[in-house]
């Protein structure tokens, strides 16, 4: 015991601490008892569990591959703080966290975790140990641990519905579906159990070959639990004939591949086919050719046609049919059912009415044949070349040729007439028309084809109208239809007349020509037209060209400026008449039937004036004793004359009483040109004058004439008398 010295307190105050340090002197120092509550919890609880000294942690199972912790805390309940040391763990699998040594203060705790990893399935225990100290004390703590590692452990087994029992299958073995027909579907349930102690999981779920499936697969990875089953149905849907096989593979998440044999039977009928004619044939399959031998136009042939059941399953024929030109289906019962290995005969004929290929189409319930029959003798077939691209032309159709300008001349088509039968044929009638579709070079008829050759026969479309032409080719009695297109020609350069001015004398005889200012690419026709304004209201005819008539031809060859008339003139002559007016020359022009438009009207107008008379001829008529008639022609291009004067000259050595003569002749002359019968003849005239003489008729040796009007005074003629 130690005594410590005590002094007293100061006057007046109380003696209680005094008292109470005395009681602590005399207490003894003692060995002290660590005051402490244990609780735990999992790492999937919140919650706290009890344990006491030498009590037992419990671990939850844990898989195997996976690990848990569990949280012990240690809390101080004590008035004295303590410090836990040498924390240690023993057992397999089972470790610490942490183990520094912790103060533990009173009333205040600290966690040690304890981590759990199993290495194999099954129960296992360890012991955690620690000490608790202070400065005078040592006391040591045990706690045991009890966990369990776990494990899945699976087995597979199968349903084959709709009602099959259960059975187990094993890794590598073979689930077999039924006979199954050919598009049809049988379906199994495959069942994975999990036996084990623990939750698996399953990763992957495969299958392989071209007639299995998987269906009402549930997503993955998918975790099972202890004495829990995945399901999922495997589908066979064959769509062959025969045995068929695959693979079903399920991967664990341990690693664990597990593989399964598939295996099934497609059954159903499968059939052949094979056809002969005249004791040769040879298999076919659906969707190949029938090609028959040639045969005589006109002859039946018959050809026989085998079905065979080649499958493992009976099946029935219920459809067969043929379309197509020349071809006959024999009689045939239907349906028949065939088992395996068993045949159906059917026959049906082709009789072929030309070389040309007849098709058929032959149907099998839903296998399909193409036939191809074929008679002897020769088959025309039509091609169109223009350069170097041919295009087929059927008998009775039409090939149009490229668009052309009216006028010219399209490219050179060549239809190419070929044998393509088996035997030689000839043509004997070769046409084209109308004249715008031209054959170049027509080939001497009749003319024979030897199989393959090909005749060329080459036209020309020269179109003289805008718009859609069409035309014929015939071959015998084999028609082609020509069409072509013209299009409008391109507008005419300037013209020009030429030998002619503005005015011209009355009967005249001018020529006028026509030329172009550009050369045109086409060849022109066109027509000269005369007309005529008369300034007295009455026409002339003989105003007219020296052809004939009022109209003349010409034509201006391709790439050339000069009209040409008749055969090679450059100009044509026209009559001016003898009545005064204006003489128009309107000039047409044309491409085919196309007619040219020009800026301005083609037309040269020619004045011809109203002029004094004009006497042609003065001639000496019937004579007598005592008078004479003077024969006077002429014209007067106004159409009128008022005075004709004679001046008569006597004979030598006579003595005439009267010399000149004025005679007022407006009223004959009026009464003349307003007669119908003058109009034919324009302004010309023909008058006879009768002069009675007072002596002897043998003293006038000849007289003079003139005519006179307002416009003025003719020339002079003079006729003998003698």
């Amino acid at each position: 015991m130690t005594i410590r010295t005590i002094t007293p307190p100061a006057t007046g105050a109380r003696t209680l601490l005094g008292v109470a340090a005395l009681l602590a002197i005399a207490i003894p120092a003692a060995a002290q008892t660590p005051q402490f509550r244990y609780t735990y919890r999992t790492a999937a609880s919140v919650s706290l569990r009890d344990v006491a000294e030498n009590g037992t942690i419990e671990f939850p199972g844990v898989a195997l591959g996976d690990s848990t912790v569990v949280t012990l805390i240690a809390e101080n309940r004590g008035p004295t703080p303590w410090t836990i040391t040498k924390l240690a763990v023993a057992g397999a699998g089972f470790s610490l966290e942490s183990a520094r040594d912790q103060a533990v203060n009173p009333a205040s705790s600290i966690p040690v975790t304890i981590k759990f990893t199993p290495a194999a399935a099954g129960r296992v225990s360890g012991r955690l140990t620690f000490d608790l100290t202070n400065q005078t004390t040592a006391v040591s703590v045990n706690l045991f641990l009890d966990a369990s590692g776990i494990a899945p452990s699976w087995t597979t087994s199968y349903i084959v519905q709709p009602s099959g029992n259960q059975t187990l299958i094993e890794a590598g073995g073979a689930l077999p579906f039924p006979g199954t027909a050919i598009n049809a579907t049988a379906q199994a349930q495959f069942l994975i159990q999990n036996r084990g102690t623990g939750e698996g999981t399953i990763r992957n779920v495969t299958v392989s070959g071209e007639s299995f499936s998987l269906a009402g697969l549930p997503l993955l990875p998918a975790r099972v639990a202890a004495d829990q089953f995945f399901r999922f149905n495997i589908n066979f849907n064959p769509r062959t004939a025969g045995s068929h096989s695959g693979q079903l593979t399920v991967d664990f998440r341990d690693g664990d591949q597990r593989v399964y044999r598939l295996t099934g039977e497609a059954v159903a009928a499968a059939f052949s086919y094979e056809w002969t004619t005249d004791g040769a044939g040879s298999a076919v399959t659906s969707g190949g050719t029938l090609t028959l031998p040639e045969v005589e136009p006109g002859t039946p042939q018959t050809v026989a046609v085998t079905v065979r059941n080649t499958g493992n399953s009976a099946g029935d024929v219920r459809t067969v049919s043929l379309s197509g030109t020349g071809y006959a289906l024999a009689p045939l019962s239907l349906p028949q059912t065939l088992q395996p290995g068993a045949t159906l005969r059917f026959t049906f004929t082709f009789t072929a009415r030309d070389a040309a290929v007849a098709e058929a189409a032959l149907r099998v319930d839903d296998a399909t044949f193409r036939v191809l029959g074929r008679g002897l003798g020769a088959r025309w077939t039509f091609a169109a070349r223009l350069g170097q691209v041919s295009t087929p032309v059927a008998a009775g159709a039409t090939y149009t040729f490229p668009n052309t300008v009216v006028g010219g001349r399209s490219a050179v088509v060549t239809i190419q007439i070929k044998n393509e039968g088996n035997r030689a044929g000839s043509i004997s009638g070769l046409t084209a028309g109308p004249a715008i579709f031209r054959i170049q070079t027509l080939p001497a008829l009749p003319v024979t084809l030897e199989p393959n050759q090909v005749l060329e026969i080459p036209i020309q479309y020269a179109p003289t109208a805008v718009g859609v032409a069409s035309g014929t080719l015939q071959v015998d009695d084999v028609s082609i239809g020509l069409r072509g297109i013209g299009d409008t020609p391109p507008d005419l350069p300037v013209v020009t007349f030429t030998g002619v001015s503005d005015s011209a004398k009355a009967l005249d005889q001018p020529a006028v020509g026509i030329q172009l200012e550009e050369t045109y690419p086409y060849d022109i026709t066109g027509t000269l037209t005369a007309g005529f304004t008369s300034d007295t209201f009455v026409d002339d005819p003989a105003i007219q060209f020296a052809s004939g008539g009022r109209t003349v031809d010409f034509r201006i060859p391709a790439n050339s400026k000069e009209a040409i008339f008749g055969l090679s003139a450059p100009n044509v002559q026209f009559q001016t008449g003898t009545v005064a007016g204006s003489i128009s020359l309107t000039a047409a022009f044309q491409v085919g039937s196309v007619r040219l438009s020009a800026d301005k009207p083609v037309v040269k107008t020619l004045a011809i004036a109203a002029d004094a008379p004009v006497i042609r001829d003065v001639r000496i008529g019937s004579q007598s004793a005592a008078s004479f008639e003077v024969l006077i022609t002429g014209y007067s291009p106004a159409r009128s004359v008022s005075q004709l004067s004679l001046q008569f000259a006597g004979a030598a050595g006579a003595q005439l009483q009267t010399t000149t003569l004025d005679v007022n002749v407006d009223g004959p002359f009026g009464s003349w040109y307003q007669s119908a019968a003058s109009r034919t003849f324009g302004s010309q005239f023909t008058v006879a004058v009768t002069i009675a003489v007072n002596g002897e008729l043998t003293a006038v040796q000849s007289v003079t004439v003139r005519a006179s009007n307002a416009r003025g005074q003719s020339n002079t003629v003079t006729a003998n008398l003698r």
